[in-house]
């Protein structure tokens, strides 16, 4: 059975987008929050700078840059918080693409079930099969051993002289029911009895 997996593979590829999409927004923001962090660091150098001065419009200049610098920091760091716990796609492109992959899955797993529960059925007709032809040939194997062969050997004879048959030693395929208990054995699961209806 060859599966379908088209839409397995949709889903493969929507993951791998919103990851990408993931990535470069992070790398944006990653970007901007290492310039405010310069921009901290310039600021806080151009407010030291501007209180040895004699500016106070350049010391009111620099603290205001130093607070943009700041603000600007704690927004971007709020954002790469919330951007772990954003949504990359919409709840309907979630829904969609979850339900028609799971449709195709279905799908899927019923085609295997129905190839698996045909080749269930061979099984147990080939182990049927089997087993009949075992029991024939054992019951013939006994009667040529035993009734035209008249084999002496296949008996155990007790004190008094009581004749007792000996089922080890009479001739016949030992393994010939291999398969109707191979069968036996899976045709007890609940799942076999699912599939095989």
């Amino acid at each position: 059975m060859k599966i379908t997996d088209t839409k397995l593979q949709e889903l493969k590829i929507a993951i791998a987008k919103s990851e990408e999409t993931f990535q470069v927004k992070k790398d944006k923001l990653q970007v901007a929050l290492d310039k405010s962090t310069n921009d901290i660091e310039q600021a806080t150098n151009n407010l030291n700078k501007a209180k040895l001065g004699d500016d106070p419009t350049a010391y009111s200049e620099a603290r205001k840059a130093l607070q943009l610098a700041k603000d600007s920091k704690e927004f971007f760091n709020h954002k790469l918080d919330n951007l772990e716990n954003d949504s990359l796609l919409s709840a309907d492109e979630y829904k969609h693409i979850r339900d028609e992959a799971l449709a195709e899955a279905t799908a899927n797993k019923e085609k295997a079930e129905k190839e698996v529960a045909e080749m269930l059925k061979k099984i147990k007709e080939i182990a049927n099969n089997q087993a009949e032809y075992t029991n024939d040939l054992n019951d013939n194997l006994r009667t040529l051993q035993l009734d035209v062969f008249k084999d002496d050997s296949a008996y155990i004879y007790g004190a008094k002289g009581t004749k007792t048959l000996t089922d080890s030693k009479v001739a016949k395929l030992k393994n010939g029911f291999d398969l109707f208990h191979f069968h036996n054995s899976i045709s007890g699961y609940s799942y076999y009895k699912e599939i095989v209806k």
